[in-house]
This record gives C-alpha cells, structure tokens and sequence, in this order.
C-alpha cells in the first residue's frame, strides 16, 4: 500500500472517531416555517469523550452580520428571541431569517443553518357589503382577503366559534363566499367575525353583533322548580346539617337530571338523585354568615336556580341571647338639615354572636328600603319637598332588633319633581326584545301630593292609546298588536301627567318580528288596520296610466279609495333598454315621464313604503306625424290580498304602420338571407380550393430523404463505431 494511500486511511478513522454531533433543538422551529414573531433557537452538541468543547455560536444572518449574537462553552446553547435586534427600517414587517450555529471543538469544526420567515403584517380584508344587524336563514357573506407572503384561510365565526371557512392555492390572495347558518340558533344577539389569516398566524377580523330572527324561542327555564327546604334562611347552624332541594320539571318530555349545590359560590355536590340532600360538616368551616344555592338541570339542557338563602355558622358559641348595635354613619345627614339635593343615608349594624340579616329603613313611617347585610346605603332621590323624618331597624338571626334614633330633614328643590316613580311593571316585555303579535304595555305612576290624570302610550311618536285617573297612583295596560307595524325596530314611549302640569316619559324598544304577516299586491308588506286573521292590510290604491301625444309623454294618476293620497310614490321601469328606472313622489299621486320610444315598462304604485299596484304593459312612443293621439289608460287597483288590473287599453299601431313594418321586416330578412347564402358559397370555394391544393404534393429530393431519416442515419453511425471499437480491443487481447 502506498504512503498515501495510507495517510486517507488514518485521517478517515480519526475522523470517524472524533465526530461530534450537532443540531437544532426545541423550542427552535422547524426549517421554513413561516411565524409571527422572533423565536428563541436552540442547538444542543454530542461530543465524543475523546474531544473537548471550545465554543457553540449562533448567529443571525451571518453573511451581514458576521458577528455571533451568541457564544456558549456548553453543549447546550439558547439564543433568544429577545437578544436579537429587529431591522430598524422594518421592525413589524416580513423578515428572511437564516440562523447558523458553528460547533468548534479541540478536534473539528462543524456548522448547521435554519431559515425561518418571520411575519409580522396583518392580512387585508374586505367584505362586500358590511354585515346586517339582523339576519334569517343562511346568510351568505362574500370576504375578499390579500397577504404580503401567504395567506392561510378566510373564516366565518359566531361567538368566537368557526362556522364556515375557506381557502385557496396560490394563497397570495383570494375571494369567497361564507355561510352563516342562523336556523340552528335560538333567536338573540350574537357576535359574528369575519376573519382572515395568514400562515403566520397574523389575523385581520370584521366584526359586528348581529340579531338572529328565526321564530326559534330559546327553552323556557321556567318549566324547572328548584327550592332549598333545609336548612330555613336566616338560621343558625353548627355540627352536620342536611340541605334538602326540591327540584321538580313541568316539562312531559324531560326529568331532572341533576342539581349542583354551592355555598359561597362554590360547587359542593352535584346531586343526581331524589331525595337530593346533602351533608354539610360545618365544623369544617370558620363561624360566620355563609349563602348556599342550587341550580336544577334538566334532560333537554334548561336550568334554574333556587332562591339563595343565608346561615349562620356557630360551632363555638351556644348562648341563642345576643346583642345587636345599629347607627347611621356619614354622609347621613345630622337631624334637622336643610337639604337642596337627594340624601344618602348610610346604616350600619352589628351582632355580637349572630349576623345581620335585615336593615329597613323607614321614611315617614313607611318602609322605604331593606338591606340583607351591613352596611346599608340608600338615596332618596324620589323626595318630594317639604319635611321628612327617617330611621332604621336591625335584625340578627336570632330575630333579636334594635332600632336608631329619628331624624328630620326639611328638603327644598326646585327641580324635583312630585311624579316620584313611573316605570314599566309586571307583562312588558323587556327592553331591546324580539316580539310578535299582540303584547301588553304596562306602566305605573305615583305622585307625592299630586294626582296622575293620564298615561299615554305611542309607537313610534304615533298615539295607541291612554288611561286617565284622579289617584296618586295609576296603573295603565295598553294592548299593542305589532302585526299592524313594519317589522324591525320600534320605540314605545309612555308619559304620564300629573295634576300640577307635570310630565314623565319612559321608553322601551323593541324589534317587531312577524313572520307570517304579509300584504296585497306584488311584494307585500305595509301598514294601516289590522284583519281577523292577523295579516296586514294595504291601502287600496288605483292608478290609471296613459300615453300624452304629442308631447311623447307616460301620465301616470294614482287614487286611493281608503285614504287621502300623501306620499305615493310611482316607479315607471323600462324592460327593454339599459337606461335606470325612474322614481317619482307627488303628494297628489300624480307622475309623467318622458318615453324613449315604444318598450315594455313595469309601472308601481305605492305608498307608506310598499309596492300596492303594479302593471307590466307595453306602451307605444308617439307618433311623429300625428299631432293627437287618443290616450292609453290602464286602472290598476290593490287591496289586502290581490291585484286586480282593470280597463286595460294599449295603443296598437294602424294599418299602414303594420303594413310598414311587416314590408321592411320582408326586406331585412330577404337582405340577411342572400348574405347568408353568399358567405356560405365563398366558405365552400375555400375547402374546395383547400383540398386541391391537398390532393397535389410536391415531389421528395434528397434533403427530404435526410431529414426525414435523421434518427435511423445516426443509430447506424453508432452501431459501426462500437462495432469497430469491439474489435480493436479483442485484436489486442489475442496479442
């Protein structure tokens, strides 16, 4: 073997017994990977015993920065995120990241790389049109999003939960259509997104809140009955003591499937079988006041819970005789104060062995308020003027009561006012609610030294209805069918009167929703009185339209039988030509356009904002060399449920005019059919002077031959000279 030869040998087996191995480690990312945020690297070094560490260096984009961000003496080296500097000219934007970690030992020297890309822009988004504040059915939102680098999906959420996404290759940018299926939910507000995002994970969102109106009611917890029967509230206990819940379900198709105790908010047991009792040690727990509750759930997923109720743990002492301290504290005002604004009164109250379970505080003898606990704070901002007297009483859970002293105050405002409380009470529907056909308004009024005289309720600023009374109190129910409404949003307003001239007013808004209800006519819908059966009555209107000559005029005159015309809009639409449609409002109901020669037009009548009467005719331009022309008139008339057309006249052309056209129609079709036959000769003189051209081929030279034998020409060259070469070497190896 030569020295040389030798020499590989050696450096090969000390360069397979002096390896060191050498990677990237979590939580370094793997190579490529696209992120939105500098990560923390990693590389962990194996070394053979034989070798000793000199240094691991990690460096960030080496080429341009040659110097390591990084230098460790283990084998173990972590370069965070927050140890490199981003590009000051673009620190949130798409940066190529190359890491490379060099390994030196006392033997070799070994270098890895990672690449990452690093992605800190947003993705645009667009929508089409902005998300609607209501919503039925599937709703169908068309999203168009772009990104800088690569772009993930676009998604659509409700309630922070996906519900339709979609995505696209190249994924730069794209468009599509998401679906928002609402038939699933009950019928409420909703947070619905529009997310777009990248493979960064980098995330532009369009969101809104939006009302689901399906007629789904949500389920009823009204159905479960869940009360706490042991122990009482307010009462002491100590030792082990039994809490007993009757939960019961007027539902037929569900049963109580469980009921979860709590004391102080925490979950303590969850029950699943009646009797649903459960042991309390309460030597486990410190003396003092302790609320228990219990919530009920049901097979079909209601729930509802029990009244909470209060105790009293006492395992220490045994005396049922306790004391009780009660006193008003600031900002009470002293006895005797002169008062221009509403005071607050501050109570509080004590038990030596007990809890305070009870503070009523009384105004002019009267019970104005009561507290559960200490303290108690309370501001009489009803206060009508003159001189009022106040006081407390305490009560412990041992029923023992003490009582503070009295005060006076004489108050004096300009501005309060003797309607002291006027409100919405029990069967009015809550505020901002979703409802349908006929509620019940329900509102009460109180005055101090004065007579309520009136409640009057409006929808909308429209009057439905009122009350009159000669008591300091009046209670006023009001029926309102909301089918005689648009559906969407409306205002109730009521305003009470009071003997002295004053006023109140409250409001509540609802979201009329009636499905079911629909109108007269084309397109239904509209106000007015309501029918038996609950759908919507338009008013009947009748429109008569006609051709004015010569002035190449529409006239269109709308009536109404039911009512006086105000606000009547006529939309006259051409089917036939790209010009837009032409809308027009005249108190009087009464419109013309100037035609654009002899189409078809679709012409609507409408008022209080719905389509009452429309008319597809065709309608014939003047003509030029008539000076009168005899008027069209067509009567349409609407009510409730149909659309009657009536009197219907068009202007036919005359004789000669059909004669006319009937003579150019012959000539324009005698014209296109010599064209026709014209082009169809030259086509054929075309394919026939084609296939003689075809039928005669040029005569083969030499060349052809060649170039059309190329391959097998060359194939045989080869096979000659690797012929010859094969025997050239077997004449060799016989000498």
């Amino acid at each position: 073997m030569s020295f040389n030869k030798a020499l590989f040998v050696i450096v090969l087996a000390l360069g397979l017994m002096f390896s060191v191995t050498f990677d990237f480690v979590g939580p370094t990312p793997t190579d490529g990977a696209i992120i939105n945020a500098l990560p923390d690297v990693a590389v962990q070094a194996s070394l053979d015993p034989t070798e000793s560490l000199t240094n691991i260096s990690i460096y960030v984009n080496k080429i341009s920065n040659p110097q390591p961000l990084k230098t460790c003496t283990t084998t173990s080296c972590t370069l965070s995120a927050s140890e490199v500097v981003p590009d000051p000219t673009s620190p949130n934007t798409i940066s190529d990241v190359m890491y490379t970690a060099v390994v030196t030992t006392n033997v070799t020297t070994k270098t890895i790389q990672r690449h990452i890309v690093v992605d800190m822009e947003n993705p645009e988004l667009s929508l089409s049109q902005p998300l609607p504040s209501t919503i039925s059915n599937v709703y169908v939102v068309e999203a168009s999003a772009s990104d800088s680098k690569q772009l993930s999906t676009i998604r659509a959420l409700v309630n922070n939960t996906e519900v339709d996404s979609c995505s696209s290759f190249p994924p730069v940018a794209f468009s599509c259509n998401l679906s928002i299926d609402t038939t699933s939910y009950y019928d409420g507000s909703y947070d619905v997104s529009i997310e777009a995002v990248d493979e960064a994970g980098n995330t532009a969102s369009i969101s809104s809140t939006v009302l689901f109106s399906n007629g789904n009611t949500p389920p009823s917890s009204s159905n479960i009955t869940v009360v706490i029967t042991s122990p009482t509230d307010s009462s002491n206990v100590n030792g082990t003591v039994a809490i007993d819940v009757s939960a019961t379900t007027s539902d037929p198709s569900a049963t109580i499937d469980t009921v979860e105790l709590f004391i102080n908010g925490t979950s303590v047991a969850n029950l699943t079988t009646s009797p649903y009792t459960y042991s309390w040690d309460t030597t486990t727990y410190s003396d003092g006041t302790y609320t228990i509750t219990a919530t009920a759930n049901d097979t079909t997923g209601n729930s509802n819970s029990a009244a909470p109720i209060t105790v009293f743990v006492n395992n220490t002492v045994t005396t049922s005789n306790s004391t009780v301290n009660v006193s008003f504290v600031s900002p009470t005002p002293a006895n005797n104060s002169a008062l221009t604004s509403p005071p607050t009164i501050n109570i509080t109250a004590t038990s030596d062995i007990g809890a305070i379970t009870d503070i009523s505080l009384y105004l002019d003898g009267v019970l104005n308020t009561s507290c559960t606990a200490s303290p108690c704070e309370v501001t009489l901002t009803n206060l009508s003027n003159g001189q009022h007297s106040f006081y407390a009483i305490a009560t412990d859970n041992n029923s023992v009561t003490n009582t503070t002293e009295t005060r006076t105050i004489n108050y004096s405002n300009p501005s309060a006012s003797n309607i002291t409380t006027f409100a919405f009470v029990s069967n009015t529907p809550s505020d901002g609610s979703t409802v349908s056909n006929t509620i019940t308004l329900n509102a009460t009024a109180t005055g101090t030294s004065v007579n309520i005289t009136n409640i009057t309720y409006y929808v909308s600023g429209n009057y439905i209805g009122s009350c009159s009374g000669s008591n300091t109190t009046l209670v006023c129910t009001q029926q309102l069918d909301t089918n005689a409404y648009s559906d969407g949003t409306h205002t109730v307003t009521a305003t009470a009167f009071a003997s002295d001239g004053e006023n109140a007013t409250i409001t509540r808004t609802f979201n009329f929703y009636n499905p079911s209800s629909g109108g007269g006519g084309s397109s239904g819908g509209g106000g007015g009185s309501v029918s038996t059966g609950g759908t919507k009555q338009l008013p009947q209107l009748t429109f008569t339209t006609k051709t004015l000559c010569p002035d190449n005029k529409f006239l269109v005159t709308v009536e109404s039988s039911g009512s006086p015309i105000v606000g009547v809009k006529v939309t006259l639409k051409n089917l036939t030509q790209t010009f837009p449609f032409v809308d027009y409002t005249d108190a009087f109901g009464e419109a013309s356009f100037n035609l654009r020669g002899t189409a078809t037009y679709i012409v609507t009548a409408s008022k209080d904002g719905f389509k009452n009467a429309t008319q597809q005719m065709a309608v014939y331009a003047c003509k030029k060399e008539e000076k009168k022309e005899e008027p069209t008139n067509t009567t349409v008339t609407t009510n409730s449920t149909n659309t009657t057309i009536t009197n219907t006249t068009v202007e036919e052309p005359t004789a000669n005019e059909s004669a006319e056209l009937n003579n150019t129609t012959t000539e324009k079709t005698k014209d296109k059919t010599k064209a026709k036959l014209a082009a169809k000769k030259n086509e054929t003189t075309s394919l026939q002077g084609a296939a003689e051209i075809k039928e005669k081929p040029r005569q083969k030279g030499i060349l052809d031959i060649v170039s059309e034998n190329v391959p097998l020409i060359l194939g045989g060259i080869i096979v000659v000279v690797a012929l010859g070469r094969a025997i050239t070497i077997g004449m060799r190896l016989i000498k």
